[in-house]
């Protein structure tokens, strides 16, 4: 549940926490942003860095969607954002927003202008099939007015999607090539079709990690995240016990220089025990050291309110070779399949600090977990043990 947001209704609600935040992340995700005369702009809006997701909710359920029901629920919308969107770039107006702190934001002309790409989504509870004939009706009478081709998914449909795509950059992708699928196919009878077409033909899944982008976040300055970060700090060191440690994470602070920094940095301090985190300074130093050494260094992950241990490390192309810490920890990257969809998981797989013999492997995605396939990938001086709880498994070192 989110407490900062006041949603429209529970259904908002639900489409914000189990089909947006999972894919997207909170940092992203912008419900009800408005307009500098308090006109809402749209339901949700996405940013992430040259691209911007617009999404409408139709809580409503529509038995008969006809023409006037697309233009009035979807066209009109669309059509609206893009002249919204314009007009922002342009500088003519401003959109308000509330960032995961509850703070008020103005975004104006320099958020927006690096934006390349606008996506039109609407989400809503109503019959896909009907909604689709309807959509490619008014598009290919009205094919040169319409900009933006809204994408409609309903509910059930969307949550089934997330199962298999759940990186931002594979949902944008998606959108892409559900268009094209559509376009080529004329295939309006079944999402599941479409999503399946797009498994079978999706290029490169072995190559994920090189297809992330950049997701910097264009409001991060404004967020005065460091301020937010030092009063976390602050509230820790209350426990004289940890002092040193939270000491030296605060002037590690003072050395971030990125948005993925300070998020590591989070990371951190979400860790249920810092009994066990001593080794964080080390890490982020590591971390440090080998995002300045390493062009292809992955920027950003998503879904860390997945992490049970929560430790983030860069890595690059995947690739153990590529990985070049030598000195008080190794980072390895494992991929594995499951259900024609792929993840992957992040451990530090050696150290030589006493109390961090024993770790747990976290997945990142939604009801993932790591199958024995992946074993035989694995360093022979790795000994992996069932937990027996849920995505998860625990490892120790041979040596």
């Amino acid at each position: 549940m989110n407490n900062n947001y006041n949603f429209k209704d529970s259904f908002e609600e639900k489409i914000y926490n189990n089909i947006l935040q999972p894919i997207f992340h909170k940092y992203f995700v912008f419900p009800n942003p408005q307009l500098e005369n308090n006109k809402e702009l749209c339901d949700f809006i996405i940013l992430l860095n040259d691209v911007a997701i617009i999404i409408q909710i139709k809580t409503k359920i529509h038995d008969i969607i006809d023409k006037r029901y697309i233009q009035k629920a979807i066209y009109n919308p669309t059509k609206q954002l893009r002249a919204s969107i314009n007009r922002i770039k342009e500088n003519k107006i401003h959109v308000n927003i509330k960032n995961k702190f509850n703070e008020n934001i103005k975004l104006t002309n320099s958020n927006f202008k690096k934006i390349k790409k606008i996506y039109g989504v609407v989400i809503n509870n109503g019959n896909y099939e009907l909604a689709n004939k309807g959509l490619l009706s008014i598009t290919q009478k009205e094919s040169s007015n319409i900009k933006i081709m809204p994408h409609i998914f309903n509910y059930t449909e969307i949550n089934e999607i997330i199962n298999y795509i759940h990186t931002p950059v594979d949902f944008i992708d998606y959108l892409d090539k559900r268009e094209l699928i559509i376009n080529k196919n004329n295939l309006l009878d079944s999402e599941r079709n479409i999503l399946g077409i797009y498994l079978q033909n999706k290029d490169g899944i072995a190559e994920l990690t090189k297809k992330w982008v950049d997701a910097s976040l264009i409001l991060f300055d404004e967020f005065n995240y460091k301020e937010f970060l030092k009063n976390q700090l602050d509230i820790k060191k209350n426990n004289e016990k940890y002092s040193v440690f939270i000491d030296d994470l605060i002037f590690q602070l003072e050395k971030c220089e990125s948005q993925d920094d300070y998020l590591f940095i989070e990371q951190i301090l979400k860790l249920n025990s810092f009994q066990k985190c001593n080794f964080g300074i080390e890490i982020f130093k590591k971390y440090i050291e080998f995002k300045k050494s390493n062009k292809n260094y992955v920027q950003r992950f998503l879904g860390w309110d997945n992490f049970d241990f929560g430790i983030y490390c860069a890595f690059s192309n995947g690739k153990k070779d590529d990985i070049l810490i030598k000195n008080k920890f190794t980072c390895w990257t494992l991929y594995y399949k499951t259900k024609q969809k792929l993840s992957f998981i992040i451990g530090v797989l050696k150290t030589d600090i006493k109390d961090m013999t024993k770790y747990n492997f976290v997945t990142f995605g939604k009801n993932t977990f790591m199958p024995p396939e992946v074993y035989k990938d694995m360093d022979k001086r790795l000994v992996i043990k069932n937990t027996k709880k849920k995505h998860c498994y625990e490892y120790e070192s041979l040596e």
